[in-house]
């Protein structure tokens, strides 16, 4: 039973990065910019200064095929990973 509401949860939370996704994608064209990145992290962490440097170390660390842009695959792999690695770093 445990077992069936995990995978009801990482629907949940794959449906809330989905639309994370969504809401982030400003012009709609299936993938985010750096500038969509940069509004998207600016919208989660608040009025917080974050270098060029440091978007462009995010953008070459997600895109993973190296478009310079980030799609919905890429996205939910990095929340994915990001989520794998706080929870071994409780152990």
């Amino acid at each position: 039973m445990a077992c069936i509401g995990n995978m009801m949860m990482a629907d949940k939370e794959l449906n809330e990065l989905q639309n994370q996704f969504m809401k982030m994608d400003k012009d709609n064209d299936g993938f985010l910019s750096i500038e969509e990145l940069k509004d998207g992290v600016k919208s989660a962490l608040g009025d917080v200064f974050l270098s060029q440097d440091y978007y462009d170390q995010m953008l070459l660390a997600i895109d993973t095929n190296q478009d310079g842009k980030i799609d919905l695959t890429e996205f939910l792999t990095a929340a994915q990973n990001r989520a794998r690695a706080l929870s071994v770093s409780k152990l």
